[in-house]
């Protein structure tokens, strides 16, 4: 699954907004948005963290062969 589709999937099961997601990983709704929609598709490795901990789960998490972590 391609991380825009992971991103978007782990804020809908967390019930986050793209813009409660924005606040939280201190970016902006826009760049939520285009992240989502496969128009950015190489974020920092410091906003992959700060997304992770604002969604509860593990960077790696937005990785295809990756096992969750524990």
């Amino acid at each position: 699954m391609p991380f825009a589709d992971r991103l978007r999937a782990l804020r809908h099961a967390a019930g986050l907004t793209a813009q409660q997601l924005a606040d939280a990983a201190g970016t902006t709704r826009t760049y939520i948005h285009e992240l989502e929609q496969g128009r950015r598709t190489n974020p920092s490795w410091g906003l992959v963290c700060a997304l992770a901990r604002a969604l509860q789960c593990c960077p790696g998490d937005f990785v295809e062969e990756h096992n969750p972590c524990q």
